[in-house]
């Protein structure tokens, strides 16, 4: 972890540091949430509830469009395309 690294430097960033690290945290644990959704509804399925298939289509494309976002949203830069860029 940066932040003892940062402190020494200037403690605002270095807090700021930790707090985007909270922040990027939160929204894996949310996007992993979403994908869990997916199992509750297939479960639903497989039991015989009879889904609207309107719904089911519209519920899955949002879980896995919130998820495809949050996983952009939150990983972290690929070195190699870090290294092709500049």
């Amino acid at each position: 972890m940066l932040f003892p690294y940062l402190k020494k430097q200037n403690e605002s960033i270095a807090l700021g540091y930790v707090c985007f690290r909270l922040l990027e945290a939160v929204i894996i644990v949310a996007g992993t949430v979403a994908m869990l959704s997916l199992v509750t509804l297939s479960r639903e399925a497989a039991n015989g509830v009879e889904p609207n298939a309107y719904e089911m289509t519209l519920a899955t494309w949002l879980i896995v469009k919130g998820f495809n976002s949050s996983a952009l949203v939150a990983r972290s830069p690929d070195k190699d395309a870090l290294r092709s860029k500049g």
